[in-house]
């Protein structure tokens, strides 16, 4: 007896907590009318608690990766700087949304993160790939004309290319300008940084492809071209993944049936102490019966009885127009065949002296005016 007492003394102590636990939770979860579509919507610790009786492990909140607001490029080391310190891996996904893009970018389009420092890094094409995206200087439109003054002499000419080094214009073909030959306008969308749009320029030409361009005829300054330069306007890094965290629960959860096999043991030493150390066995047993009765009991009680509706959702109603009353005496037994041109005008009320036993052949042709009384007829045979 002394070492069953022990031993379930020592058992008791060692499950108590956890299956205090458990029990805890699982009140918990009778509360709970909603479920959690997964354990990362855990937040509150009530919700967490939840999961670990469910899940068997305690959930953290995952938030997914911040999106990063790109400041500059450069295009000469392909290199992309972001406002604040990177939170991002080698090889993580990203698509580039904004307006304004650097030159060789493109939106919607997964590209791969190295990491260059703390701010900086270069994107590819693939996660294996270590070639990065090739970032272009700044390029011109690609129908940019000049427009001469004299266009019956002299026709329009696409420019290709400048340098904003000698400030030098080139043609697509022999523009055959002489010099100082008005230039009413430069069209286009994309003109070298410089020039403006609706200005009239004074042509010196340099040789049949290249030219300069300046603000007068006598003036030997040409005007001043400058190299592309971009403002972002919202550009920002957006991850395509997020965290995943893996959960090992198998120790846990082998703590969980050994918790299940050790209560289960206790309880069993817990009965057999009780007839053991009882003179009158007959408490223990009626204990024991309550124990399983009751539950079986209120589980009976609180077993519903269904119930069958025929009842469906009603059209709404148009403005302006209600529903009729319906009779209050209609008959509640209304036959399952009624003609299709009854007449709208029916009486509300049936007669009450309605023979109970009407003739089942009646003749088709009997005529609209009976009398609504018979005769009396002889008694005689």
């Amino acid at each position: 007896m002394k070492k069953i007492r022990r031993l379930h003394l020592y058992l008791g102590c060692f499950f108590t907590p956890l299956l205090f636990l458990y029990i805890f939770t699982g009140f918990l979860l009778t509360r709970e009318t909603g479920t959690l579509k997964g354990a990362s919507d855990a937040e509150t610790f009530m919700q967490k608690l939840s999961s670990l009786h469910m899940r068997q492990f305690y959930p953290t909140q995952m938030e997914s990766m911040p999106v990063a607001e790109l400041k500059s490029a450069d295009p000469e080391t392909d290199i992309l700087t972001v406002s604040e310190p990177l939170q991002y891996i080698d090889g993580t996904p990203v698509k580039l949304t904004g307006l304004n893009l650097p030159a060789g970018l493109a939106n919607q389009v997964t590209y791969h993160i190295r990491v260059k420092g703390s701010r900086t890094l270069t994107l590819h094409a693939g996660k294996e790939d270590r070639n990065p995206i090739d970032l272009h200087p700044g390029k011109i439109g690609d129908d940019i004309q000049l427009n001469p003054e004299d266009d019956g002499n002299h026709n329009a000419t696409r420019v290709v290319g400048f340098d904003p080094d000698s400030d030098t214009l080139t043609t697509e073909t022999l523009h055959n300008y002489p010099d100082g030959l008005t230039i009413s306008r430069v069209s286009g969308i994309g003109c070298p940084p410089g020039l403006k749009d609706l200005h009239t320029y004074y042509a010196n030409i340099i040789d049949e492809k290249t030219l300069t361009l300046h603000e007068s005829p006598d003036d030997k300054t040409p005007v001043d071209l400058k190299e592309f330069t971009y403002t972002y306007q919202n550009v920002s890094l957006n991850p395509t993944v997020r965290t995943v965290v893996t959960n090992d629960t198998k120790w846990f959860k082998w703590l969980v049936y050994a918790m299940t096999l050790g209560v289960l043991a206790t309880m069993a030493l817990g009965v057999i102490l009780a007839f053991r150390t009882s003179k009158d066995k007959w408490p223990v047993l009626a204990s024991l019966g309550a124990g399983f009765l009751i539950p079986i009991l209120l589980l009976w009680i609180g077993i519903g009885q269904g119930t069958v509706t025929d009842e469906t959702s009603a059209a709404p109603e148009q403005p302006g127009k209600s529903k009729p009353d319906a009779p209050r005496n209609f008959p509640k037994d209304l036959p399952k065949d009624l003609p299709k041109d009854l007449p709208k005008d029916l009486p509300k009320d049936l007669p009450k002296d309605l023979p109970k036993d009407l003739p089942k052949d009646l003749p088709k042709d009997l005529p609209k005016d009976l009398p609504k009384t018979l005769p009396d007829l002889p008694s005689g045979k």
